[in-house]
């Protein structure tokens, strides 16, 4: 609660300033917070807090709105299991939410970490979603004059995939996975709606693509995950990029299926053919299943 004096006593506090994305120094404990505070923070993330974190950040909501350091400050100091919370507050930034559980995909080394992460990603997907269905009526311009606050969302999420890839085997719900991948395609999008046709556009594209065979690789045989995967596509337009997640999410799906035995794929399909939402994967799950039974009865026929 004394955030803001210590920040208009230390000279930082700059009320109602708009946050500096173009210096967005999320990996310099100042950006965060002042020096002095370093080691009240690591104490407050590692004891109970005399009042509840959520009842805190409800008393901070004036302050959040005064000052962006605080903001920061805050985050700074919340424990991986109240991060969830605070990704709902709407007077806190979502850049500096972002920016926060990207800190905890870094020092993430366990599986309930992890698990506590995968419950902000679902939080955090929902937002992105929100924000391009509002953002999509908006006028195209130049790639310098894009607002660099969502070019910082892309940069954010994208550190958090490469991670979630580095991490994957202690993420039990690969769904998460590709929901971090689904965040830089709802990103991508909000950029291409701003921005008229650019190389810088077309370079992040082009890098997100050399992610998908990973992404897909580790799917495995979860079609419920593949069917998942294509559901984004309901969501952005068809570009490069979402023709391409496309095209590999069925590649993958059918290699997986093709690999099954005969029975077994008749078996899924008779049974959980229905459960999937996206036409493209039961179209492709069809043929193979058609394919088998006329090379059956050829078989019977001869």
């Amino acid at each position: 609660m004394c955030l803001p004096i210590i920040h208009y006593l230390d000279d930082s506090l700059h009320p109602f300033q708009k946050l500096d994305y173009c210096n967005f120094k999320d990996t310099e404990k100042i950006w965060w917070l002042i020096s002095e505070l370093e080691l009240e923070k690591e104490d407050l993330k590692a004891f109970t807090w005399s009042r509840p974190p959520l009842e805190v950040m409800h008393l901070m909501k004036p302050l959040f709105r005064l000052d962006t350091k605080t903001q920061r400050g805050f985050m700074a100091c919340l424990k991986l299991d109240d991060l969830e919370m605070a990704l709902t507050e709407e007077t806190i930034l979502l850049e500096i939410k972002l920016a926060t559980m990207l800190y905890y995909f870094k020092v993430c080394r366990y599986e309930y970490q992890m698990a506590r992460l995968q419950n902000c990603i679902r939080i955090v997907y929902a937002i992105f979603k929100e924000q391009l269905i509002q953002l999509s009526d908006v006028t195209k311009r130049d790639w310098k004059e894009v607002d660099e606050k969502y070019k910082v969302q892309e940069s954010k999420c994208m550190a958090m995939l490469a991670l979630g890839l580095q991490k994957m085997t202690i993420m039990s719900d690969k769904r998460d996975l590709v929901s971090l991948f689904h965040f830089d395609m709802l990103l991508l999008a909000v950029l291409d709606l701003f921005s008229e046709e650019s190389h810088e556009l077309k370079s992040l594209e082009r890098r997100s693509m050399y992610l998908m065979d990973d992404i897909f690789s580790a799917v495995k045989k979860d079609f419920g995950i593949f069917d998942f995967a294509l559901s984004i596509m309901q969501f952005v337009k068809k570009n490069d990029l979402t023709n391409e997640w496309e095209r590999k999410c069925l590649k993958h799906a059918n290699d997986m299926f093709e690999k099954m035995k005969p029975r077994e794929r008749l078996e899924f399909f008779s049974k959980y053919m229905e459960q999937l939402q996206n036409e493209s994967l039961r179209n492709m799950m069809q043929e193979v299943v058609m394919e088998n039974i006329n090379d059956m009865l050829q078989v019977i026929i001869k």
